[in-house]
């Protein structure tokens, strides 16, 4: 048996590979001793031989290889097929594909026997009703929910992570779109968008400095190529994205960076600075 979660809501996809496990481990294998996790990295005659490492005690083995799709040949895929379509549900491999399978993929793999989850973007409504039932869950007020859900535009990474810091430490957020996406001012300042000055005033004190190297480093690694492990709709939001200068920006930012670092220069200096 295979079973897909793919798309690039990674986060939703990852959480239903656990629950996968976690219910696979319920269910058949308490102890765990017949799960395991590979990298696809390893090859699949590895990965076969996992699948080969039955318990003693257990008849059926679970196994997880994320990008597995991605990692391994056609050849490679319909050799790992045969083995799935053979062990049938005695043999479970779970996989996190960062993109959306092909028709023509899931086609080929409905032998194995097959299940897909697709995990698309949220938007709207639907991602906002996501939110509120998270937050519920965490004890965070709906009102906050929403300002998350706002902020976070269809990132469920970025609406968890906001989530959590709101159930520990609740604080306001605000209402104008640079005061609720530091990410956002990150890029106005990078881009010396409208408005970019006040924003970095205002953010001096939100680790901006940091999150502005770290864009910058992600716009270069699209630039060049180096793109594995990054999140999708990254890639696709720094591939149209336009900085002029962008190594002597780099540069700029680094050297701030540094002197806030050493003392050389601190609060309304080094935000001068970086103007």
């Amino acid at each position: 048996m295979l079973i897909i979660c793919s798309g690039p809501d990674t986060f939703r996809a990852r959480e239903k590979a656990r629950e996968l496990t976690a219910a696979f481990k319920k269910k058949f294998d308490p102890t765990g001793q017949s799960v395991e996790i590979a990298n696809v990295d390893e090859g699949l005659p590895a990965i076969l031989n996992r699948l080969g490492n039955a318990s003693l005690f257990f008849t059926k083995k679970f196994l997880r290889v994320d990008g597995l799709l991605d990692g391994i040949t056609p050849t490679e895929l319909a050799q790992l097929l045969r083995r799935l379509e053979n062990d049938r549900d005695q043999t479970i491999v779970v996989t996190v594909e960062e993109g959306s399978p092909s028709k023509g993929v899931l086609e080929k793999c409905s032998s194995a026997p097959l299940f897909h989850y697709p995990f698309p973007l949220q938007e709207g409504g639907a991602f906002r009703s996501w939110v509120r039932e998270r937050a519920k869950y965490l004890g965070v007020p709906t009102e906050t929910a929403d300002s998350i859900a706002q902020y976070a535009d269809g990132n469920s990474w970025t609406a968890i992570h906001e989530l959590d810091k709101q159930a520990v430490h609740p604080q306001e957020i605000g209402n104008s779109a640079f005061r609720e996406n530091i990410f956002g001012v990150a890029d106005a300042v990078i881009r010396r968008s409208s408005r970019w000055r006040d924003a970095a005033h205002d953010h001096r004190e939100d680790n901006l400095l940091n999150i502005i190297l770290f864009q910058l480093r992600n716009f270069f690694r699209v630039r060049d190529g180096a793109t594995r492990e990054m999140k999708p709709f990254i890639v696709r939001k720094l591939s149209s994205t336009t900085i002029p200068d962008g190594g002597k920006a780099f540069s700029r930012f680094l050297q701030v960076l540094v002197g806030s670092r050493t003392g050389i220069c601190a609060g309304e200096e080094e935000v001068e600075t970086l103007l």
